[in-house]
Formats: C-alpha cells, sequence, structure tokens
C-alpha cells in the first residue's frame, strides 16, 4: 500500500492519499480500482473520477469481488504469518 494510504480513516484522507499515489504512479497504470464499501473511500470515487479512472465498489462481506486482492493477501500470508511483526525494527 502506498505511504499516502497507510492509516487513512477518514474520507479526506483517502481521497488525497489516492490522489498522490496515482500522481506519483501515474493515471496510465490504472484503467479501474475496486473499492471497499466503506466510510474512508466515500470520496475516492471523486478522486479517481478526476484522473479518468473508474471505481467499483464491492459488496459488504464479498471477498470475491476483489479476487486479486484476496489473492496476494493469501500468498503474503504464505510468508508472513497474520498477526507476525513485520516491521524491521520490531522482534
Amino acid at each position: 500500500m502506498h505511504p499516502c494510504i497507510q492509516g487513512a480513516k477518514q474520507a479526506m484522507d483517502t481521497e488525497a492519499g489516492l490522489a498522490g499515489a496515482i500522481a506519483h504512479v501515474g493515471a496510465k497504470a490504472f484503467k479501474s480500482a475496486a473499492l471497499d464499501n466503506s466510510r474512508e473511500f466515500a470520496k475516492a470515487s471523486a478522486a479517481l473520477g478526476g484522473f479518468g479512472i473508474d471505481a467499483y465498489f464491492c459488496h459488504l462481506y464479498s471477498s470475491w469481488d476483489k479476487g486479486s486482492v484476496e489473492r496476494h493477501n493469501g500468498i503474503a500470508r504464505l510468508y508472513v504469518p497474520k498477526g507476525a511483526k513485520n516491521k524491521p525494527n520490531e522482534r
């Protein structure tokens, strides 16, 4: 996850983080985005639309709506167990 978005809990924070991440990577890298249907993504559609990126919102409790994200999370869990300390300075 891009550092601009990490820890964002309010819609304005997420909107600014998405805009910063897209500006950093470039809008041409994205065609669409699948987002959780939670309040921190309430303004994400406007931020993405400003770059010409389609926003799709997942149904509640339907992880299969964003399959590639869940697949990559599963792959990561093979190497980093859930709840493991993942910062270099933690032991």
